[in-house]
């Protein structure tokens, strides 16, 4: 995959790498990483939950007025509820859920990937 982060999470084109540093830096990681370096490398790096974690963070301290589908448009697919609230009203656990959910689905084999299950 060579997808960055900036890639499936629009608000992070838009905001200030100063904004954003402080919350997604990591040492291991290159500055600006969420540009530069591809989602799986990212992932393997430090973790997708740790990437999902930092997703999260920035979800609520930046953009917790967005509705987490602006902020994550991929989360529209797999759970179209969810993903009308905002970031601040669904909290930060349920954030990083989701943003886990998509990260994982994103970096499974596509031959082992299955259909997202219909919302009851």
């Amino acid at each position: 995959m060579n997808l960055s982060l900036s890639d499936i999470v629009p608000p992070l084109r838009w905001t200030s790498p100063r904004q954003i540093a402080p919350i997604a830096d990591d040492p291991r990681l290159p500055q600006v990483w969420w540009q530069a370096l591809p989602v799986d490398r990212a992932c393997a790096t430090i973790g997708t939950p740790q990437v999902a974690a930092r997703l999260a963070d920035l979800s609520m301290a930046c953009w917790g007025h967005l509705v987490l589908g602006d902020i994550l448009p991929l989360v529209r697919f797999t759970d179209p509820l969810e993903s009308a609230r905002t970031a601040d009203t669904l909290g930060r656990e349920v954030v990083h859920k989701l943003c886990l959910s998509v990260i994982e689905r994103l970096l499974e084999p596509a031959e082992t990937r299955t259909a997202v299950p219909p919302h009851p």
